[in-house]
């Protein structure tokens, strides 16, 4: 179930909640004939997401992801020099 969207440029980024509360994000390509594909792995999400909030937010590699779980807190996905995320240490 989708939980938060956010748009990236070109890419519609998803982020996923199951039904036992696994979370993950995946990347949707507009324009394309691609499939989905997942990004990374969130682990358990006991509530879901707000907003998925796409900015540079470390002046690096490029657009990263942050996300509020109403109880948990701030969480932050760092974009890495090969494009994937990643979590934040203090995340």
């Amino acid at each position: 179930m989708p939980v938060a969207v956010t748009i990236q440029g070109q890419d519609v980024l998803v982020l996923l909640r199951d039904s036992k509360k696994k979370a993950a994000l995946y990347r949707v390509r507009l324009g394309t004939n691609l499939p989905i594909e997942r990004l990374l792995e969130l682990g358990d999400l006991r509530r879901d997401p707000l907003r998925l909030l796409s900015a540079d937010l470390d002046g690096r590699f490029g657009a990263d992801l942050a996300y509020v779980v109403p109880g948990d807190g701030l969480v932050v996905l760092l974009q890495d020099a090969a494009g994937r995320f990643v979590k934040s240490a203090d995340s």
